[in-house]
């Protein structure tokens, strides 16, 4: 944390929902809204498209013609964002991201009536935190998923680009997650157990775990070099500087530690963006 030039009044602040991505469960990073105007992180909403889920992860609408890879990035979230969060805060939780990662395990579900018994399509998929969350595919050599006796086979391995399983059934259950990580981590596989939703938003599991820091350096360079310069041209400047904390998600609700007269700022943001999403809504 960096040192204060002075007293500063600290409070503690849920990052608003509209800024955090369902999936990741961070803050939004190159959002893109799909048909029914939902954000999410490109990377994100990538995968679920790619893996063949179809609908909108939140409203369930059909989202099978959009294609998040040429999306025009929502520029209008991309300013709340920037006025709302303090490049600092931002460039901390970057910098975090270079010592530990935060995994997800989370599924997806929609319903397929004309499967009879079996009506619930369900999406297993694995995402991660900050900018780490890009550079998956270099990160995850392999994802075994062991399911119910039921299903044949049981033990299922998949690989890049996505990562994710998709199957049909009626019940929940608890699905073994082992994440097999590429050689040059040097770690050994992270075993995360989620239990299926079928409800809502679909479930999400988190976990955190501590990575070799030179390979996520070498990896993320060109965000890490935007770190550097962004603080160095902070610290160059006179005045207080602000304290920061790391981000954390957890639920869907982010939080982090930040200046008071910030956090007003932040509450008006926050309501603007839903004034804007009302005027969207009614616009034919």
């Amino acid at each position: 944390m960096l040192a204060d030039d002075g007293p500063a009044v600290q409070s503690t602040f849920s990052i608003p929902l509209e800024f955090v991505c369902p999936l990741c469960l961070d803050l939004l990073r190159d959002a893109v809204a799909t048909p029914c105007r939902h954000l999410f992180c490109r990377a994100c909403i990538g995968r679920a498209r790619g893996s063949g889920h179809n609908s909108c992860p939140l409203c369930r609408c059909d989202i099978s013609s959009f294609d998040p890879a040429p999306a025009i990035p929502d520029a209008a979230v991309a300013r709340l964002i920037a006025d709302a969060i303090p490049q600092e805060v931002i460039n901390y939780s970057l910098s975090q991201g270079l010592h530990f990662l935060e995994v997800v395990v989370g599924n997806l579900y929609e319903e397929a009536a004309h499967r009879g018994r079996n009506s619930n399509k369900w999406t297993m998929y694995v995402a991660l935190h900050g900018v780490a969350n890009r550079h998956l595919e270099s990160l995850v050599d392999r994802v075994v998923y062991t399911l119910h006796e039921t299903f044949i086979p049981r033990v299922v391995t998949m690989r890049a680009p996505h990562f994710s399983l998709q199957r049909y059934g009626w019940g929940t259950f608890s699905v073994g997650c082992e994440i097999h990580w590429v050689d040059s981590l040097r770690m050994p596989p992270m075993i995360v157990d989620h239990f299926l939703v079928f409800a809502g938003e679909g479930g999400r599991t988190t976990s955190t775990l501590d990575v070799d820091s030179a390979f996520l350096l070498s990896l993320c360079r060109d965000e890490a070099l935007d770190v550097v310069a962004t603080e160095s041209q902070s610290i160059s400047q006179p005045g207080p500087r602000r304290n920061m904390a790391r981000i954390s998600a957890r639920q869907g609700e982010g939080r982090f530690r930040m200046p008071s007269a910030v956090e007003g700022r932040m509450v008006l943001l926050s309501q603007r963006m839903k004034e804007l999403t009302v005027v969207a809504d009614v616009i034919p």
